[in-house]
């Protein structure tokens, strides 16, 4: 499981970049192991070990690129673990919504969906659900990538009539969000696993999945006019 790197900066999820670096400085005079030569071997292995954690985090949560791809992964860890409640943990922490915020960003306003996508494996195949109250922009970047991973990864084997049916139900809830106004900040009281609403990201109609199912589709098509 991955570490929470908010936590162990010691910084909220909507720390500022100069927060985030003194916070990893303050950490790294009390971690670095030159600090602690007179400790015992097991202790330095110890301050070793929590300071290449904490370097890490920093590293993290100092990139906008890779901070950004981080907050997307702690929020879909929130979203496998409690698909339909306002309360999750992750890595070791307690998250919270109020009832009408975004369990993940805590901005408002927000619908209850229930995003999933399949993977076909010939004889089987395996159905992964993404839920929970989310905003407009937190709910389109998880339900277009959801919807993505089965256009590309539903239509082996058995699972193909079923991966329909899940990119029909998808598009159902990706419909309803659209009717939300531009997320605006929530209740103060919500603890949230990022700080701002993710970024909507590219149409589901520009991401590779629907490409290939198109061309897929086509190919089909084309074999069944020629039999």
């Amino acid at each position: 499981m991955v570490e929470n790197h908010y936590q162990l900066l010691g910084v909220p999820t909507s720390a500022t970049p100069e927060a985030i670096r003194h916070a990893y400085r303050e950490k790294a005079k009390e971690l670095h192991p030159d600090l602690h030569r007179s400790e015992s071997q097991e202790l330095q292995v110890a301050y070793s070990n929590q300071m290449s954690k904490v370097s890490q985090a920093y590293e993290i949560l100092s990139d906008p690129t890779k901070r950004s791809q981080y907050d997307q992964l702690i929020s879909q860890q929130l979203l496998l673990n409690s698909p339909a409640k306002d309360e999750a943990k992750v890595d070791g922490h307690n998250y919270s919504s109020s009832k009408d915020n975004c369990t993940l960003c805590g901005h408002a306003p927000t619908e209850m969906v229930n995003f999933r996508y399949l993977a076909g494996f010939f004889l089987f195949f395996k159905v992964t659900r993404l839920g929970g109250r989310l905003c407009r922009d937190c709910g389109r970047n998880t339900g277009r990538e959801a919807q993505n991973k089965s256009l590309l990864y539903g239509w082996w084997g058995y699972a193909l009539p079923i991966n329909i049916f899940v990119i029909i139900l998808n598009s159902r809830e990706l419909m309803r969000l659209r009717l939300l106004s531009s997320p605006t900040a929530g209740s103060k009281e919500s603890t949230t696993a990022i700080s701002k609403p993710l970024p909507s990201g590219r149409s589901t109609f520009l991401r590779p999945g629907f490409t290939i199912s198109l061309i897929g589709l086509v190919l089909a098509i084309s074999a069944i006019t020629h039999l």
